[in-house]
């Protein structure tokens, strides 16, 4: 018997979606505490049952803490791969979704899916006892992952597994799973949308996103609808999808679309920067767009963040990447070389380093720039951030100059840019300085 265990469930469309999915994957599913309560609205298709009421220690369980998100169709890789190598637990990190742990030890688990921070908790653990049945790695697929492993060899074999059957960020494709994607990937875009929110009011604004969804037209259908803005989406890819009243879809190179000055309020983009060839003279396009008073807002990861190299798990094996690692080793050769080095197949080496330094996909433009184009052109600086709360990484500091010569301590501890300019008719910053 299979049986799942949760603390509860977000009371939105995905909790909603994670009760179907319980019930399609697990013979039964448990309350990890009698008064856990659904919240109001839900409805599961399955009984659940306070776990107390089943008996013994032999069934295994998958307790599911408390989250906001569920990757459907994932737990199928997770499972068979568990149950292949006979270990007793086995847990994985995704950037996106629940973190489900596999286990028969009840102690372990419930104090697991209660934690305040399930996955740090299990680190912790960890590392108190190295004794204990768990592997930690930080090689993996998430910002902070780990499996529960018997030795290292073991937990590096169980990454490659899940790297085999594809099983990570990917399979959340929309042309595979789409109602899971569409979820998940439009409450991640709602939230950036409150980001925005912190500098300019979105209701009935005209909207201009850089790099729409060409297979999702939630976000747009959301702004156009709920927030009544005249909403315009960039993509340089075919949209799937047609324009319709509030809500029109542009397919064109941000470089040759033809807006006219003034059209847009708000200009703003997830995730895009790094993609765009040739991205700083954007920058002077976007402030012409823009009306006075109009904010353009941006949040990307770059070139020289020590993931700029763009290598994520299933497209490639991640695990054999080390951080900066398109910087320490600045040519496909060497790169290769050192991948090959730390165990990677020939084939998979070479692969990598030609993706991270000739793929078309990433631009390799460094923080300093972007930084450098923001302050010096046209837009008021409301908001400029590293995405490190201002701290630096301690391994920046070793690497800067030796073995990434040019690049400083605080470059490289940047994982990325966070930005908010203004089309204001004075930079009250450029005024107080000035003399009289």
């Amino acid at each position: 018997m299979l049986a799942a265990v949760i603390a509860d469930v977000a009371p939105d469309d995905i909790g909603q979606h994670f009760l179907e999915a319980l019930a399609r994957r697990f013979d039964r599913v448990f309350l990890v505490d009698d008064q856990v309560a659904l919240p109001e609205g839900l409805d599961s298709p399955a009984q659940l049952e306070p776990l107390d009421s089943l008996p013994g220690d032999e069934a295994d369980l998958v307790w599911f803490p408390r989250s906001d998100a569920w990757v459907d169709d994932l737990l199928d890789e997770m499972l068979h791969e568990a149950r292949e190598t006979g270990h007793a637990a086995y847990a994985n990190r995704l950037q996106t979704g629940y973190t489900p742990l596999i286990t028969r030890d009840r102690k372990l688990g419930r104090s697991f899916v209660r934690h305040r921070d399930p996955v740090g908790y299990l680190a912790h653990r960890g590392k108190a006892d190295p004794e204990a049945d768990i592997y930690l790695s930080t090689t993996t697929f998430g910002r902070r992952p780990f499996y529960l492993r018997l030795d290292e060899p073991a937990g590096r074999q169980a990454i490659r597994d899940m790297i085999e059957q594809r099983a990570g960020q990917e399979v959340l494709r929309p042309a595979k799973h789409a109602t899971t994607f569409q979820i998940l990937n439009h409450r991640h875009m709602l939230r950036m949308l409150g980001r925005i929110e912190t500098f300019t009011d979105l209701a009935g604004k005209r909207v201009l996103e850089i790099g729409a969804s060409p297979t999702n037209p939630a976000l747009g259908a959301y702004l156009a609808e709920e927030k009544g803005c005249h909403y315009t989406g960039l993509n340089i890819a075919e949209f799937k999808y047609p324009s319709k009243p509030r809500m029109r879809m542009v397919c064109e190179d941000i470089h040759k679309v033809d807006f006219k000055p003034d059209s847009f309020d708000i200009v703003f983009s997830i995730a895009v920067w790094e993609h765009i060839p040739d991205p700083l003279p954007v920058f002077g396009r976007i402030a012409d767009w823009l009306a006075p008073g109009g904010v353009h807002y941006g949040i990307f990861q770059n070139w020289t963040s020590s993931i700029g190299h763009h290598i994520f798990a299933p497209r490639f094996p991640q695990h054999f990447v080390p951080d900066w690692a398109h910087l320490r080793f600045p040519d496909v050769e060497s790169m290769t070389a050192e991948l090959i080095r730390r165990g990677a197949p020939e084939e998979d080496a070479r692969a990598i380093a030609e993706f991270s330094h000739t793929s078309p996909e990433i631009n390799r433009v460094a923080s300093r720039d972007f930084v450098r184009t923001m302050i010096d052109g046209p837009l008021e600086v409301l908001y400029l951030d590293g995405r490190t709360r201002g701290r630096i990484d301690p391994r920046a500091e070793t690497l800067a100059g030796t073995a990434i010569p040019g690049r400083s301590a605080e470059e490289l501890s940047c994982m990325g840019l966070e930005f908010a300019l203004r089309k204001s008719d004075f930079d009250i910053r450029a005024w107080a300085r000035e003399d009289g």
